[in-house]
C-alpha cells in the first residue's frame, strides 16, 4: 500500500510524488476542471465513462452527443476549454 498526499506543504512527500504533481504530470485532469462542466453535464459525462478532459478530446463529437445525450454547443464548449487547457500546458513550458 502506498500513502499519496495531495500537496507537500514544505515537507517531502512520501515515494517523491503528491497526487496534484502526478495529475500535472500525466495530464490527468478531470472534466470538473472545465468551467461549463456544472453537475448535471460532469453526471452524465460520467455515465459515459469520459472521466478525463483529454478523454473529451479523443472522441468524435457526434460519439459523446449519443453517449452522452449533451447537447453539440455544450459538448463544442467543453472541447474548446479542454484544448485551452492544453494549449495552456503547453506554452507554460516554452
Amino acid at each position: 500500500m502506498r500513502l499519496l498526499c495531495w500537496r507537500c506543504g514544505g515537507g517531502v512527500c512520501p515515494f517523491g510524488m503528491s497526487l496534484e504533481k502526478i495529475i500535472e504530470t500525466k495530464k490527468l485532469y478531470p472534466v470538473t476542471i472545465l468551467r461549463s462542466c456544472d453537475r448535471e453535464t460532469f453526471e452524465r459525462l460520467f455515465l459515459a465513462d469520459v472521466i478525463l478532459t483529454k478523454d473529451v478530446l479523443l472522441q468524435e463529437i457526434e460519439k459523446l452527443k449519443r453517449r452522452t445525450q449533451l447537447k453539440e454547443e455544450k459538448l463544442k464548449k467543453l472541447i474548446f476549454e479542454a484544448r485551452q487547457l492544453f494549449a495552456f500546458e503547453r506554452s507554460e513550458k516554452n
